[in-house]
């Protein structure tokens, strides 16, 4: 039964992950005050997402308070190093310098900072 109440239930999975999610959120709206870039929704989103997929990924560890904060300093410094503009990466150039444009602007792509910062949390 589905909508049963016993612990391997995908009912019951969906109301741990939820309350993992909740458990978050709450961690995340206390980190830095001070700091505008962590009140974006977005970015808040995306450290929600890094997380909570962490923290399913290693259900012998789950989410820890302090994580969030380690995980902060990696998606500042991702975003404030990603190129505003990616598409144009290479555009006025050529050969090598084209060349390296272009791979710069992939590597520093400002569309994945989400997929960057779980690939270094995850190798912390």
């Amino acid at each position: 039964n589905p909508l049963a109440q016993t612990e391997d239930s995908a009912w019951s999975k969906y109301f741990e992950l939820r309350q993992l999610q909740k458990d978050i959120q709450i961690d995340l709206e206390r980190l830095n005050p001070d700091d505008d870039f962590f009140r974006d929704a977005s970015v808040q989103g995306t450290m929600l997402r890094v997380l909570t997929v962490w923290a399913c990924l290693h259900p012998e560890v789950s989410y820890r308070q302090g994580m969030h904060e380690v995980l902060a300093h990696i998606v500042k410094v991702l975003h404030n190093d990603s190129l505003p503009d990616p598409e144009g990466g290479g555009a006025g150039l050529s050969g090598a310098d084209a060349a390296d444009a272009k791979l710069l602007s992939q590597l520093v792509n400002p569309s994945k900072v989400e997929a960057d910062a779980f690939s270094l949390f995850t190798s912390l």
